[in-house]
């Protein structure tokens, strides 16, 4: 790499620190090519720790839910002049590196009781059938 590159990294140093450990993924960290902070940096920051404690308590999350909380945000915080559509939402999640996953097969979403309750019927339904 060049010697402005390398200058820029260094001075950049905390800025690029940050956005890594903000990162929800690697993908998001591959995807992007440069660090922006969006129109408004105070709604993305507010939306993105509402997203990380839903994330936290196992919450799914829709990109509905995501587009009712920015505007719920811009309300509070006096912004009028956003339109929190589908663009918005696809460029946020671009730079948090969000991804549509669903919580399926997550440990936090398995139904531990039913799954106990089940496995003497299983065992009992599958008898002999292995070696």
């Amino acid at each position: 790499i060049g010697l402005q590159t390398t200058r820029d990294i260094i001075k950049k140093d905390a800025e690029l620190r940050k956005f890594v450990s903000d990162s929800q993924t690697e993908r998001g960290l591959f995807i992007k090519k440069n660090i922006s902070k969006g129109r408004y940096p105070q709604l993305d920051e507010c939306l993105f720790q509402w997203f990380l404690q839903r994330r936290a308590e196992n919450v799914p999350m829709s990109g509905s839910m995501l587009m009712c909380k920015a505007k719920w945000y811009c309300e509070k915080l006096g912004i009028t002049d956003l339109n929190c559509s589908l663009g918005f939402l696809h460029r946020w999640k671009t730079r948090h590196g969000v991804s549509d996953k669903s919580v399926t097969g997550e440990k936090a979403s398995a139904d531990f009781l039913s799954a106990e309750k089940f496995l003497p019927i299983f065992s009992k339904e599958t008898e002999g059938l292995l070696p």
